[in-house]
């Protein structure tokens, strides 16, 4: 896809780092993922009008990898679109091809978040 690539394991201790003041590393690895689901979002987007959407890439190891978009139609204009955080957030978890901390995973980081927006 011609995205820059990301540091995973800043993902991972985001939370301990945050703890120990290490905020403005947090903010600016969150802001880089941001960055980089807007430019994948857009690329999702215009791919939305064609017969069979998806996106391929080739990651770097080499190997070949693709996604279907889940596409929903706008209940108003009829015109497709991605699914809302929400939506996601209703469908089942994904299996996880990697290896991550105990305890890391999307309810941990929902958590975690939802702690540190009412502090």
């Amino acid at each position: 896809m011609g995205l820059a690539g990301k540091d995973a394991s800043l993902s991972s201790a985001a939370p301990q780092l945050w703890e120990n003041g290490s905020e403005l590393d947090v903010l600016g690895h969150v802001q880089g993922d941001a960055i980089l689901t807007a430019m994948v979002y857009g690329r999702a987007l215009n791919s939305l009008y064609n017969p069979h959407p998806s996106m391929s890439w080739i990651t770097q190891r080499g190997k070949i990898k693709s996604w279907k978009p889940t596409i929903v139609l706008h209940p108003n204009s009829n015109k497709p679109r991605l699914q809302t955080v929400d939506e996601c957030m209703s469908r089942p978890k994904p299996i996880v091809p990697f290896v991550t901390p105990q305890g890391m995973d999307r309810d941990y980081a929902i958590r975690w978040l939802q702690s540190e927006m009412r502090k």
